[in-house]
């Protein structure tokens, strides 16, 4: 890479569904703990990105641009790696069973509920933003 030319982050959308007192995250063979969503194509706005992200992953089709709840930049220890996250939550009123379909066998969506957050085996900043999800209010 020429590192004469500016460097700027990349920047991904993610979405977290709750159903209640769950929110959804998924696991790949390889330990990856993460939420859908992607990064932000050219030209696309976050909800567009967001809208193709999710159709493209699991299949789901968004009808309206849910809430914003979170932004947060993550920069990798040795600087190559630079993003900006826009974290949207989606309520559903039940728990739907997504299956990935691009990795149909490699990653398995998961209920988390409440009161397993704390406990679970996921990030720290995982964990506070699933928080911030489960006790987000509109009003």
């Amino acid at each position: 890479m020429d590192q004469s030319l500016p460097k700027f982050p990349e920047a991904c959308v993610k979405i977290i569904f709750r159903c209640g007192d769950y929110v959804l995250y998924y696991r790949t063979r390889k330990g990856i703990k993460d939420i859908p969503g992607g990064h932000i194509h050219f030209g696309e706005t976050i909800f567009e990105a967001l809208k193709r992200e999710l159709r493209e992953e699991i299949g789901f089709e968004l009808e309206t641009e849910p809430q914003l709840i979170d932004g947060w930049t993550y920069l990798s220890r040795d600087g190559l790696s630079h993003r900006v996250y826009f974290v949207y939550l989606l309520d559903i009123p039940e728990k739907m069973q997504f299956k990935s379909i691009e990795y149909p066998d490699g990653i398995e969506y998961i209920w988390l509920h409440r009161d397993e957050i704390s406990g679970a085996d996921i990030m720290p900043q995982q964990k506070e933003l699933f928080l911030k999800a489960i006790n987000y209010s509109n009003s």
